[in-house]
Formats: structure tokens, sequence, C-alpha cells
């Protein structure tokens, strides 16, 4: 896989937090592996916690598992994501952003 140049590297990574919150972090692919990717996110995502990635120039999206988030003081934080892990349902509901005027915590 080609990560190409910086506008194509560039994602948002979408989770559920503890709380049950959806959030959402601009993110840049910046390695890939035959089993994995890493990227540079400004947000501590726990290992285990399932993300849905979208591609900002392309409508390629996948859901995969973090296998490691670590300090990065160049770029905040370097999270890996395990490729070939997907969520077991196909309907990601907890990625859904409230909309404006709505309580978010509802």
């Amino acid at each position: 896989m080609h990560l190409g140049n910086a506008a194509q590297r560039s994602c948002s990574l979408s989770w559920q937090d503890g709380a049950g919150m959806t959030q959402v972090e601009d993110a840049v692919a910046v390695n890939n592996h035959d089993d994995c990717l890493v990227f540079a996110c400004s947000a501590e995502i726990p290992p285990g916690t399932f993300v849905y990635i979208a591609g900002r120039r392309s409508s390629q999206t996948r859901t995969s598992r973090v296998r490691l988030c670590t300090p990065n003081p160049d770029r905040g934080y370097t999270i890996i994501v395990e490729l070939g892990i997907e969520m077991q349902d196909p309907e990601p509901k907890a990625f859904l952003l409230p909309t404006e005027g709505t309580d978010a915590s509802m």
C-alpha cells in the first residue's frame, strides 16, 4: 500500500470513549506494514479501542482496532491499528455524531 502525499495520508479517526461519547480527531498515516497502519494523532486512544478510519481525499473507510498508542513529543501520539480486525456489528452506531441543537449526553 502506497501512502501518497500528505493530503492523501490525511484522515479522521472516530471512536467511542470510556464515557460512551464519540470522539473524532484528525490524523496522518505515517507508515504501513502488512498487518498494521501507523498514524500520528493529537489524541490518546487506548489499545483495544475500535476506531473508524475515514480518508479525507478518498472514499476509503475501514474499522480497525488500536494495537498500540504511545506518546510522541513531535506528533502527540503514535497510534498503531491492526489491519484485518473488523467490528462484529456492520453498523458502527457508536460513531454517529450528535446533530446541532441536540443534547450530546443522551
